[in-house]
């Protein structure tokens, strides 16, 4: 893979994996969702995984070299794989969507640069 394109998948182990140039290696967690990942301008990326208990989960990692961290919880119960997008508008906004337990759309969103992820369903 190019340096600049990330893929990630969930492995028989129900881990997150993730394609470098040298081939497979695994980031961790556990999902029965497919992840998804997107890339600021400035280079950090961020992965987003519903975990085994419905949970939003989110990962970053620096540069295309770096390590991954750890992941932390966004919270939420979510039954279907999350979609994610980084919105370049003043104050970038890192949002993710997905089908919230009663079937409805919901939205998890943080400014780049703040600690808090607000959650709140989608009108």
């Amino acid at each position: 893979c190019p340096p600049a394109e990330d893929v990630v998948v969930i492995g028989a182990d129900s881990a997150v994996w993730e394609r470098r140039a040298s081939g497979w290696s695994r980031i961790g967690g556990r999902s029965f969702y497919a992840p998804r990942i997107v890339r600021l301008p400035n280079g950090v990326s961020h992965l987003f995984v519903l975990g085994t208990n419905n949970a939003l989960y989110t990962a970053s990692r620096q540069t295309d070299a770096g390590a991954w961290s750890g992941f932390s919880s966004i919270g939420g119960y979510w039954t279907a794989p999350p979609a994610a997008q980084v919105y370049p508008l003043s104050p970038t906004t890192l949002t993710v969507l997905a089908l919230g337990g009663n079937h409805q759309v919901y939205r998890a969103s943080r400014i780049i640069g703040t600690p808090t992820w607000s959650i709140a369903q989608v009108p």
